[in-house]
């Protein structure tokens, strides 16, 4: 029975979702889930939307290692303020 119930909740979920995403008329939801639908097979079969889209990730990547390289190294320094500062007191 909790099975019943799992899927009962994942189903109200999903509806409520497909609401917020495609709320609206009858005839606004087909011309959501069809314009929807076009992007995704678009993106799904145009070789050079894909690789733009992967270079795009890479490039987040990048820049988010970057970002998280530069935190770790204010961290350090703070840390090392911090340190030197309990060494003069102590």
């Amino acid at each position: 029975m909790a099975d019943n119930d799992e899927t009962k909740t994942t189903g109200t979920i999903l509806s409520d979702i497909a609401k917020a995403v495609f709320g609206g008329e009858p005839k606004e939801q087909f011309i959501k889930g069809a314009l929807l639908g076009g992007a995704v097979a678009f993106l799904l079969t145009n070789k050079a939307a894909q690789e733009a889209i992967f270079k795009t990730i890479v490039r987040l990547g990048a820049a988010s290692a970057e970002a998280f390289e530069e935190m770790k190294d204010r961290f350090e320094e703070a840390k090392a303020q911090v340190e030197a500062e309990q060494t003069k007191e102590g």
